[in-house]
């Protein structure tokens, strides 16, 4: 339990560290193995019998992570253009609808 306590505190240490003095990049990719790292203790839970299937249950679940991110990007850029093309047709800023 003690190791267990010290990895904890090591690991929050480096998530603050990156967060705080990181860039973007580094943010995400730090994200990116905590997704993975979780994706495989879940895998062992599941009951995958053999590291393979382990190791594509992790594949899979960061493919679908990254496709996720993407279309909420998609998502966001196109509400703005809509928004966008909303307010010039009507020639004055509107807020409300």
């Amino acid at each position: 339990m003690r190791t267990r306590i010290f990895t904890a505190m090591g690991l929050a240490a480096v998530l603050v560290g990156v967060l705080l003095f990181g860039s973007a990049w580094a943010a995400r990719a730090l994200f990116g193995l905590f997704i993975a790292a979780g994706a495989w203790e879940w895998s062992a839970f599941l009951g995958a019998p053999t590291q393979v299937r382990r190791m594509a249950y992790v594949l899979l679940v960061v493919a679908l992570s990254f496709s996720l991110i993407a279309a909420s990007g998609a998502g966001i850029a196109l509400a703005v253009v809509l928004f966008i093309r909303e307010q010039l047709r009507h020639r004055h800023l509107r807020l409300d609808h």
